[in-house]
């Protein structure tokens, strides 16, 4: 697979503008914003981590590892509140 299914394609729709960046380091299975926007957390085939995005920078904050999840991630959700990530 090439490099372009790595990658995030962002579109402000105040701004106009548009922005993209490498988000994992293999394919992205899936993609959550936080509610407030702040963040982005991007799911890649196993046994990668799900990636958090600061989107104000945008550079990643940090890599999570559930345990007991060995297989791809294909959905991703944060909380209404922002403070929980669930995957699957």
């Amino acid at each position: 697979m090439d490099d372009r299914f790595r990658d995030v394609h962002i579109f402000n729709f105040r701004t106009r503008e548009k922005s993209t960046f490498q988000a994992h380091s293999t394919p992205i299975l899936s993609l959550a914003f936080s509610p407030d926007g702040a963040m982005l957390a991007a799911g890649a085939p196993g046994p990668q981590p799900i990636r958090i995005w600061d989107m104000n920078l945008p550079k990643p904050i940090t890599d999570l590892r559930f345990t007991g999840q060995v297989g791809d991630v294909w959905a991703l959700n944060f909380s209404s509140d922002g403070k929980q990530l669930t995957s699957g």
